[in-house]
């Protein structure tokens, strides 16, 4: 058996070790994962969707089920592809550009995010194990309904590679149009009429490669064939864009410490809350944040929360920092952790509040009291505090 026939169970030992990875925290705590899967989407494509992403793992075990159980694949008609392909681009460009709290409140049931949470070990919504369910359903039927429709992450993927060297080339003197690379395609890309793949829907799965009955019809390598000028340069103008964005996305920011002083303009008047019966000192607090723990640093002056800074966290800065800017001048302001405000970035709002909480309550506090993210199990949709989701 020669190597490309290999390909679909090496891909799947890659994806099921990934996953386990996440699951202990090792892949998903690495600092430069994500830059260096951002990297490889720009030369050769999006690597993550095909061979690292858990959900999209999850989705191609559901579909070799399907398989086993003769369930009969079947590809989406070429008009509600055509219509449905841009969805996903739309949603990317949708949460690149707006702030908009219902925006952010709508994400937090994506499934991929969702699944990696619950791999992290936290707990999911039951509307989040819903959706999770349905797409997962459907990949019976259907091979990556979500990646090929709604998956913002597999957007940006796809996006960055509109410009990469590497690519699946097709050798046409050695194609013998017998279309099983088309059919083997779980993203419905026209693999057979081109010389090169160029579509930003490739997650590089290679299955075209594996099921191509020629060995030297289709491989993966340097294509031949340039852009146009106009389009080259369009495309890494949006390139370049996703780039800094993509970056910024999962860098948290070096300052992430917001101060009395910053918040309130005269501090004679303000009375003493969580912090009561609390020495002065710098105390430190974890919560449980969207994605993982957040750390917070506490700072207390003559009974009062002076200082909050940042230490750790694992949640994106884009819905973390849009929380911590309300949360933090909030609890300053009324000296509790206990804070009712909306920011739009619940999961994160809550983990602020509870690492404050924790710091204050082992810091000696005789009145703070213990926060939990309990958000989860409040599938009527509200905390305890009255906040939606």
């Amino acid at each position: 058996m020669n190597f490309k026939k290999r390909l679909p169970k090496l891909r799947m030992t890659v994806q099921l070790s990934a996953m386990v990875l996440i699951a202990l925290g090792i892949l998903y705590g690495l600092p430069f994962a994500k830059g260096a899967f951002i990297i490889a989407a720009i030369f050769m494509g999006p690597v993550f969707c095909g061979w690292v992403c858990h959900f999209g793992a999850m989705q191609d075990i559901l579909a070799k089920i399907g398989r086993y159980l003769k369930i009969k694949s079947r590809f989406l008609p070429e008009r509600i592809r055509l219509l449905m392909m841009p969805l996903r681009y739309i949603l990317l460009a949708v949460t690149l550009l707006t702030s908009a709290s219902f925006i952010l409140n709508i994400f937090t049931f994506d499934p991929r995010s969702n699944f990696e949470s619950f791999l992290l070990g936290n707990s999911i919504a039951y509307f989040g194990w819903a959706v999770i369910a349905a797409f997962l359903g459907l990949s019976l039927f259907h091979d990556r309904p979500f990646c090929s429709t709604l998956c913002i992450e597999g957007a940006k993927y796809g996006a960055l590679s509109l410009v990469r060297p590497l690519t699946i080339v097709r050798n046409a003197d050695a194609c013998v149009q017998c279309g099983k690379c088309d059919a083997s395609c779980p993203m419905q890309i026209d693999i057979s009429h081109n010389d090169a793949v160029q579509s930003p829907q490739c997650i590089d799965c290679m299955n075209c490669i594996s099921a191509c009955p020629k060995n030297d019809a289709l491989s993966f390598s340097l294509k031949q064939k340039k852009k146009k000028p106009a389009t080259l340069v369009a495309s890494l103008l949006i390139v370049a864009a996703l780039f800094v964005s993509s970056l910024g996305s999962f860098t948290a920011s070096t300052d992430m410490t917001v101060s009395l002083a910053d918040t309130v303009s005269g501090t004679e008047d303000i009375t003493s809350g969580d912090a009561s019966g609390v020495l002065d000192g710098v105390y430190t607090g974890t919560g449980t944040g969207y994605r993982g723990n957040i750390t917070i640093n506490v700072t207390v002056e003559d009974e009062l929360i002076t200082e909050v800074a940042l230490v750790s966290s694992s949640d994106d800065s884009r819905w973390l920092n849009r929380a911590y800017s309300t949360v933090v001048s909030e609890i300053l302001s009324e000296q509790t952790a206990g804070v009712d405000t909306a920011s739009g970035a619940t999961y994160s709002s809550v983990g602020i509040e509870e690492a404050v909480a924790n710091a204050l309550i082992d810091a000696g506090s005789t009145v703070a009291e213990a926060i939990e993210s309990d958000l989860p199990a409040a599938s009527e949709h509200t905390h305890g505090k009255g906040r939606s989701f």
